[in-house]
């Protein structure tokens, strides 16, 4: 039975295990006189059931007992955690009607019992069909005890705080500060979990209020900076989920006051925009920030001394002028001038965002308006086309494209000087920008001067060069058509 547990711990091995046609035996393995039987049995069974394919031919057999000697336990509760990853196998555990002798589990002073009955208390509470009868057994005092000795512990508790009973359970056992501990923890999977346990318990009505007198933002927003990825964006999910319940811009005020005070934050500011921005590109997010009314405050670090600062704050305004419900709202502001000075200093870290901020602004007719009036940027927009890095040169593009779709901004765009430099880039060695530089293009040739002064560079012609360009697709040889037809149409070829 060890050699089958290994075999089936990949999947090939599980599928030809289970072709071999052996699990009738399995029943009477468990029954086994021999502790050592029992336990490899287990952990067979364990090691069939984490897989989808081979899970149900497991759950026929109906091994969901808990009552095997102590040797073997450990063994018994991981089959049963890896049984209860599907939804049918946790109704088949539930229905064995055993649970109080599991949870009797997270008493024993073995950690790999603790473990695994952690884990299928957590997977049991994941169903929502099965959830129900978990939080019956009241286990939320038991697991909040255990926090610091047992990592699936915070699992565990994150998944019953799916529910609102659940999170209602939780706070109710008044030991929310040993949650916030484990932000802290060196233990990168406790960190994640404790994490997505803080934002859900921020996502409820119900049990909001107690996360927010904690000020949990203190103790998410240095995890943005965190070397794991997974944790990066349970951090980003769990401020989420706390800014819509804020009446003012608590965490934005926070983080500022925090770089005034000390500019070695500057990273941890930095994130904490990386953050905001991540939840403006959603309506509610954007709305969640402008409503928080601490704009006035995220205008203030486009004069941080930090690159990344500025990077993700233009970013963020991006995103915000993104939905057209906050970006009349934004536009009070007048970020504009702002961002075409990030633009003109020139940094190549920041110069990315604030061009794609601006083309984000530009595509209502008052926000190109807005960029045209805060100061010369065409002027400088010429030696962004001529950028060494791609992604400046595609969002300069896509800034000239947007502002020539809109009748009062057109007029500036297409200029001689400005689309001699656009011209090179239709041959772009940079797919994206030459994809971006053919969209400009399309934009200006809609109107009848615009497509007269595309004529007179010979748009036209090179226009005619790529329509036979099998490496552009279809959408490209779209616009490429679009253009030829309007330059056509506007001047006698």
């Amino acid at each position: 039975m060890r050699t089958l547990a290994q075999i089936s711990q990949w999947l090939d091995g599980a599928q030809a295990v289970l072709n071999a046609n052996i699990l009738r035996r399995v029943s009477l393995l468990l029954k086994s006189p021999s502790a050592n039987v029992q336990k490899w049995t287990s952990q067979f069974l364990g090691c069939l059931a984490s897989h989808k394919s081979t899970a149900p031919a497991i759950l026929k057999l109906k091994p969901c007992v808990c009552d095997s000697n102590s040797e073997v336990i450990a063994e018994a509760t991981y089959a049963l955690s890896q049984i209860a990853l599907w939804l049918d196998g946790a109704r088949a555990i539930v229905n064995a009607e055993r649970l109080e002798c599991v949870f009797n589990l997270l008493d024993t002073p073995e950690p790999k019992v603790r473990q695994w009955t952690c884990m299928l208390v957590g997977r049991l509470a994941s169903h929502k069909s099965t959830a129900g009868v978990i939080l019956n057994l009241e286990p939320c005092v038991e697991l909040v005890s255990l926090l610091h000795e047992e990592k699936l512990a915070t699992y565990a508790l994150a998944q019953i705080a799916l529910w609102s009973d659940g999170a209602r359970a939780i706070v109710a056992a008044q030991m929310l500060d040993r949650v916030f501990e484990l932000i802290g923890s060196p233990h990168w999977d406790v960190r994640l979990w404790a994490c997505e346990l803080v934002g859900r318990l921020a996502g409820h009505e119900s049990t909001a209020p107690a996360i927010l007198k904690l000020k949990p933002w203190k103790w998410l927003v240095p995890l943005l900076k965190d070397k794991h990825y997974q944790v990066n964006q349970s951090a980003t999910n769990a401020l989420a989920r706390i800014i819509p319940w804020l009446d003012g811009s608590k965490i934005i005020v926070d983080i500022v006051d925090a770089e005034v005070l000390d500019h070695v934050l500057s990273d941890v500011v930095a994130a904490a925009m990386y953050a905001l921005s991540q939840i403006a590109h959603w309506l509610e997010g954007a709305q969640a920030i402008v409503n928080a009314k601490g704009l006035e405050c995220v205008l203030e670090l486009f004069e941080s001394t930090s690159p990344q600062v500025r990077k993700w704050t233009s970013t963020l305004v991006g995103e915000l002028a993104g939905h057209e419900e906050t970006e009349s709202i934004f536009l009070k502001l007048k970020p504009c001038e702002r961002l075409v000075s990030l633009v003109r200093i020139g940094d190549p870290e920041v110069i990315p965002g604030a061009t794609g901020a601006l083309s984000q602004i530009a595509r209502q007719p008052d926000g190109a308006q807005a960029i045209i009036d805060a100061a010369r940027i065409l002027d400088h927009g010429l030696d962004l086309l001529q950028s060494p890095d791609p992604y400046v040169r595609r969002w300069t593009c896509t800034l000239v494209e947007t502002l020539a779709s809109h009748e009062r901004t057109a007029p500036v765009i297409w200029t001689k000087s400005l689309c001699v430099r656009l011209f090179p880039l239709l041959r772009d060695n940079d797919f994206g920008t030459r994809t971006s530089a053919i969209l400009a293009f399309r934009a200006i040739s809609q109107w009848p001067d615009g497509a007269a002064s595309l004529g007179d560079l010979g748009v036209f012609k090179r226009a005619e060069e790529l329509s036979h360009d099998q490496s552009l697709g279809d959408d490209e040889q779209i616009q490429i058509a679009a253009i030829l037809d309007n330059v056509a149409r506007h001047r006698n070829y």
